[in-house]
């Protein structure tokens, strides 16, 4: 059988296994390249006692070693990294201040240290604006301006 790859390298899976994972550690950690960097190290490492007759092998031993790592050991990993402990109640509790900023390019409100995305447009913003927020939904705040009255109390008083 000619084999369309040559055998690839010991020192080379070993690279291909590094960069890997320190590409998954550039893109904020999915859990799911590491697996398959891990995998090119140790099938890097197995080179060293297997005699692979090409280099077809060794990247089908990757796809298998790595996709068998990916299913027993991505979500063991994800919660150990996001840790035990979920956030306090009260990181999600509405109904305190908070200040819009312009962070990364759109306008947030900084609301109990934590950036929120908003629900919908405020009209007007300005930078260190002080606002109040109604509502916590997924990654979004609900806000409403201090200067204007809440809609119960002008149904109320009319």
């Amino acid at each position: 059988m000619n084999a369309w790859l040559p055998v690839l390298s010991v020192w080379l899976m070993l690279v291909i296994g590094l960069g890997l994972i320190v590409l998954e550690v550039l893109l904020a950690g999915t859990f799911v390249i590491l697996w398959f960097g891990v995998a090119f190290i140790l099938v890097g490492l197995a080179g060293l006692w297997i005699a692979f007759p090409a280099g077809e092998y060794q990247l089908i031993a990757v796809a298998v070693l790595g996709t068998l790592l990916l299913w027993a050991l991505r979500k063991r990993a994800q919660a150990w990294f996001a840790g035990s402990e979920p956030p306090p109640a009260e990181t999600y509790e509405a109904g305190d201040i908070g200040e819009l900023q312009q962070h990364e390019g759109q306008w947030m409100v900084y609301y109990r240290g934590t950036w929120w995305r908003l629900a919908e447009p405020v009209p007007d913003p300005e930078p260190g604006q002080r606002v109040r927020v109604t509502a916590l939904e997924g990654n979004r705040a609900r806000v409403e301006r201090l200067d204007q009255p809440n809609d119960s109390t002008a149904q109320s008083s009319g």
